[in-house]
């Protein structure tokens, strides 16, 4: 059964045909946007003194979900759709006062219209509206719209959309990010009676979702590269201390000591170049990586792609929360649609030990250099173990982004196979189903 309609939504209409209703507000919109209603219907609802045309109330914006609060927290010049304006009726031209006591709750009688329509007229009206602006949009730098379906899916194809964007439209419960509004099927032109093809469906969202992840591999082949490179240092580094304890402690040239200590700074020169090479590849590998999940489809993230960088360079914190950043990444970039079920690869647990490792490594090495003597034992046998492992770490670094950018080069490559195949993929699911 049916629940009654609540006084205050119900709307009636009156067009050459008489009056009609209640309507609730969302079907009187559905009606004027499909041009099933003429130009001239008004509209009444409790609390007007007189009926008012619908256009009127149709143009009136409608009251928006709050702002998500991770994207409230990046748009302060932006208000709420809901804040202000409140409801329909607060913002339509008319400030309709309260029912006077005694006065019927029934609509008054409507005018006639100036130009009264023929009979049947209300099918005609207005030309059809199959694709209404009424899509807002916020980003960081505030709120716009509204736009129509056709021209979000226009400005998000040509990369005019920031991807952390956030969209609404009438119909939706909050808002949503951008990436999820285009990747749904377009809506169906009015009057198209047209059955849904699952296929079709599936392959023009792969053609959407395919634009929305940026390829990996370019940034994943520069950091394998300058982690080879930083392999062969950290190689070249423990030979040098290799040959500098058998000159020093086993042939006794107690005079190369100043010609070691200046190869180990040279090679701890260009180690410290490419470690800042290295850092700053990781950071945008890690932004664009972590950036691509939401146009995977992945949900339930706990870092925002911001934040997986911006732990790198948190005191303290930075000891463990990169470590999850990553592992997050690796999963959901492994099964997006489930990520929660798959297990931290152990590529990944391996590369972030040996960093630990050698970082403790190299401090303690350092303090132990400061205080034995130039010609003693310690500082090469200490150089040579943090030589070791820190080559051990360059080659986990190197295969841990690796196997990141295969997982989400592999994803997007059959992204690209369901789009190519509208037809041929009737068994598969839609990109992160």
């Amino acid at each position: 059964m049916t629940s009654p309609l609540p006084a205050e939504d119900a709307i009636y209409i009156a067009t050459s045909r008489g009056q009609e209703g209640p309507y609730p507000p969302e079907q009187v919109r559905n009606l004027w946007n499909r041009g099933l209603l003429p130009e001239s219907a008004r509209y009444w609802r409790q609390g007007m003194v007189d009926w008012l045309p619908v256009r009127e109330f149709v143009d009136a914006p409608v009251a928006a979900p709050p702002l998500p609060s991770h994207a409230a927290e990046h748009t302060p010049s932006a208000t709420s759709p809901a804040s202000a304006e409140g409801s329909p009726e607060a913002a339509s031209p008319v400030d309709a006062p309260p029912l006077r006591a005694g006065e019927a709750a029934g609509p008054p009688a409507h005018p006639a219209p100036s130009a009264e329509p023929a009979a049947g007229a209300l099918l005609a009206g207005p030309a059809v509206l199959a694709d209404p602006p009424v899509v807002r949009l916020v980003t960081h730098t505030g709120e716009y719209g509204p736009y129509t379906d056709a021209q979000m899916r226009a400005m998000w194809m040509q990369g005019q959309l920031p991807r952390d964007a956030f969209v609404w439209a009438p119909g939706m419960a909050e808002w949503r990010p951008v990436a999820e509004y285009v990747m749904r099927a377009p809506p169906t032109p009015t009057g198209a009676a047209v059955a849904p093809d699952p296929a079709a469906q599936a392959a023009q969202a792969a053609v959407v979702v395919a634009a929305t992840v940026a390829p990996l591999g370019p940034l994943t082949s520069a950091l394998s590269g300058v982690a080879i490179a930083g392999a062969v240092f950290a190689g070249l580094r423990a030979l040098s201390e290799v040959g500098r304890l058998v000159d020093l402690q086993l042939l006794g040239r107690l005079d190369r000591v100043a010609e070691y200590q200046f190869r180990t700074a040279v090679l701890a020169g260009f180690q410290g170049l490419l470690a800042a090479a290295a850092l700053a590849l990781f950071c945008f590998w890690l932004y664009r990586a972590a950036r691509n999940l939401r146009g995977m489809g992945a949900r339930g993230l706990r870092f925002s792609p911001e934040w997986a960088v911006g732990w790198l360079f948190v005191p303290l914190l930075n000891s463990f929360r990169p470590f999850e950043v990553v592992a997050e990444v690796a999963r959901a970039s492994a099964r997006p649609s489930n990520w929660q079920d798959e297990p931290v690869p152990s590529a990944i647990t391996r590369w972030w030990m040996l960093w630990l490792l050698y970082v403790l490594g190299y401090l303690l090495a350092w303090m132990a250099a400061r205080a034995a003597e130039p010609a003693s034992l310690a500082p090469p046998l200490n150089s040579l173990a943090v030589s070791l492992v820190g080559l051990a770490t360059w080659l986990a670094l190197r295969r841990a982004v690796s196997l990141v950018g295969g997982l989400q080069a592999e994803w997007l490559a059959g992204a690209h196979t369901r789009a190519a195949t509208p037809t041929g993929g009737a068994g598969e699911s839609a990109p992160g189903a």
